[in-house]
């Protein structure tokens, strides 16, 4: 149960039931400050992998 807590799909779903639930933004700062590290770590990764294999000759 640890691990579901820190998926994207899981803070997706507890966000957008916040928000149609109206509790607000202030409720979901969490949620969106997880999900924005899902897609910048991955980010970064891909362009620290690929970096040498940017210039190939």
């Amino acid at each position: 149960m640890d691990v579901i807590g820190i998926i994207p799909s899981h803070h997706f779903m507890e966000g957008l039931s916040a928000l149609v639930l109206d509790k607000g933004l202030g409720q979901i700062w969490l949620s969106l400050a997880n999900l924005l590290v899902w897609m910048v770590l991955p980010t970064l990764l891909v362009f620290i992998i690929y970096a040498g294999k940017r210039f190939d000759k």
